[in-house]
């Protein structure tokens, strides 16, 4: 993804708890890194008021909204490695994003991601 767009286009927010992502992602394409619920909880705050900024107006026409020309800026990816430690339920950090989830997320350039650990299977 960021050998192909620029960091005007595509910007990383990641949840790292245990940081073994660190450095993985350029500084050009780096939104924001959180090695911790606190500064988690800040950034999907700051995510989350950019994302209702681009929510679509009312008024929207069907061309208007395919080409997406109501709003500017990079498309946003949050990255969550080791999901397990980040965990769900009302005190998550990323509680604030549960009103985007029913929407059509690529209409306002937001993706997810996630990662948890998986034991491994014994060789046969």
């Amino acid at each position: 993804m960021v050998s192909r767009r620029s960091g005007w286009e595509v910007r990383f927010v990641v949840a790292d708890y245990r940081r073994s992502l660190l450095g993985q992602v350029p500084d050009e394409h780096l939104g924001a890194y959180a090695a911790d619920s606190e500064a988690l909880k800040v950034y999907v705050e700051q995510v989350s008021a950019k994302l209702r900024e681009r929510l679509p107006p009312s008024t929207i026409t069907p061309r208007e909204l395919a080409a997406r020309t109501w709003w500017e800026g990079p498309d946003i990816y949050l990255v969550v490695d080791d999901y397990d430690l980040v965990g769900g339920g009302p005190q998550s950090p990323l509680r604030p994003f549960v009103e985007f989830l029913p929407l059509p997320l690529m209409r306002i350039a937001s993706h997810r991601a996630r990662a948890r650990r998986v034991a491994a299977l014994p060789a046969r």
